[in-house]
């Protein structure tokens, strides 16, 4: 299984996170199928408290686990092998 990376958008359950882009890692060794490693573009935590406040649980630091089934994934972004 190679690694992939993605551009999408989340679609999930979070609402806060709704239409926020994220970059995904897909088919990651070692990561449940169905799931995906994201960092997301703006300083936002899963829970909704300020970023900049939170810096240790900031979704765009770091890459975060999420269901593949989360993000609208870009199909016309080009892929980065």
């Amino acid at each position: 299984m190679a690694e992939k990376m993605r551009v999408g958008t989340y679609v999930g359950p979070v609402e806060h996170l709704n239409g926020r882009r994220a970059l995904l890692r897909t088919e990651v060794e070692g990561n449940p199928a169905g799931h995906v490693l994201a960092q997301f573009d703006d300083p936002v935590t899963i829970n909704g408290a300020d970023a900049y406040m939170a810096m240790g649980s900031s979704l765009n630091f770091g890459w975060h686990k999420f269901k593949e089934d989360d993000f609208d994934i870009d199909l016309e972004f080009t892929e980065v092998d």
